[in-house]
């Protein structure tokens, strides 16, 4: 869909769930419905950010001032992106299963995978 602009500074994996969802389900020329999909978008961004830092530390648990191991902050970073992600594409009538299936039938491989 031509009228919908991609926000400039989302990352390959969100960039591939931006023209991914335009690609099936022309949204027209919906505000609301663009907005979902940049706030998921940038969801998809925040959890990857987070996941990596995370897998950059090797774990998830640190020890705190008085000794007793506690989670990570980014724990709920992750946690709180995947469902803001998963509330935008169900909003909009998606889900990761067709997102997927949309790279593995026809993607050019260009893009990051989701």
């Amino acid at each position: 869909m031509s009228n919908a602009k991609r926000p400039p500074n989302l990352s390959p994996e969100a960039r591939a769930l931006w023209d991914r969802t335009l690609a099936m389900w022309p949204l027209g020329r919906e505000q609301t419905l663009l907005t979902m999909l940049r706030s998921g978008c940038g969801a998809l961004m925040r959890l990857r950010s987070a996941e990596a830092e995370l897998a950059r530390m090797g774990t998830p648990i640190f020890t705190d001032r008085w000794g007793q191991p506690r989670q990570h902050p980014l724990c709920s970073v992750v946690r709180d992106s995947a469902k803001q992600l998963r509330d935008d594409l169900r909003a909009l009538s998606l889900d990761w299963e067709s997102l997927n299936r949309a790279e593995v039938d026809g993607d050019d491989g260009d893009e990051a995978s989701l």
